[in-house]
């Protein structure tokens, strides 16, 4: 993998952060790339970086930079983030490629400008059920057809993205293309496309199983005692390995999409 920014702190796998400059790299869709979470920028520079040098799309990035309690016990301050974040992201070369609004994602939907499509929509913020849903509520409706959702930590111990991507996400019918990656999960969302009856079978096996692990996550720090036994069987029961790129190109409905992978 080409080091895009391995080198900066963040909490992401090698898989994770090569499907990631993947979905920057390959437009399904016409739009943009907006990140809802940045902590302290290793995600924002792989985006960036891999929009740059594959695709025209911007990259949009909001996140108050204020800290959460997934970073309270790891004692991270206010003020570090926030630095650590501009630091890097000047550092690595890519201040001028995003769009950052320091701000809540509330905040920066109620400005959105009518008309601006999103191609990937990659949410990694509050990790809470509510906080999960109100992100893909507040910006579902700015998708271009064929867009990307993806969740970061849908296998992780947080309900919130497991079950948002589980009971709103996977449980759409206009969903055409979907899968998990490490803890990503992703979806297409396509109004248009003609899905076979093999697709829809694999996508429903899909949210069983994703809806099964979330079913374990009835607290918001994640389970114990039996449930976490549970959990991990439960798991380990949904396909999360890495991804041949040309596979997955050739997996989405790329009608929509300026270029795909060949």
């Amino acid at each position: 993998m080409v080091d895009y920014g391995s080198r900066f702190e963040g909490l992401m796998t090698q898989r994770e952060m090569e499907f990631l400059i993947l979905l920057a790299a390959v437009p399904t869709a016409n739009g943009d790339i907006l990140e809802i979470g940045s902590f302290k920028g290793r995600s924002t520079i792989l985006l960036a970086k891999s929009a740059a040098e594959f695709s025209t799309s911007k990259v949009i990035a909001v996140d108050p930079l204020e800290g959460d309690a997934l970073w309270q016990s790891s004692q991270v301050g206010v003020s570090s983030v926030a630095n650590e974040f501009y630091s890097n992201i000047q550092s690595a070369g890519v201040r001028d490629l995003v769009e950052f609004h320091q701000a809540y994602s509330s905040q920066l939907a109620g400005s959105w400008e009518t008309g601006r499509k999103i191609r990937l929509l990659w949410i990694d913020g509050d990790h809470t059920a509510k906080g999960v849903r109100a992100d893909f509520e507040l910006f579902f409706p700015h998708l271009a057809e064929g867009a990307i959702v993806a969740f970061h930590d849908v296998l992780h111990s947080f309900n919130g993205p497991t079950r948002v991507f589980a009971d709103q996400v996977l449980s759409r019918e206009d969903v055409c293309a979907a899968g998990v990656v490490g803890s990503i999960g992703w979806a297409q969302i396509q109004g248009r496309a003609r899905i076979s009856a093999e697709e829809r079978g694999r996508i429903a096996t899909l949210k069983r199983r994703v809806s099964s692990v979330a079913d374990t996550l009835v607290e918001e720090l994640g389970p114990s005692g039996w449930r976490s036994i549970l959990f991990k069987l439960r798991r380990a029961s949904v396909p999360h390995g890495a991804l041949d790129p040309a596979t997955w190109a050739n997996s989405v409905d790329g009608t929509f999409a300026p270029k795909l992978i060949s």
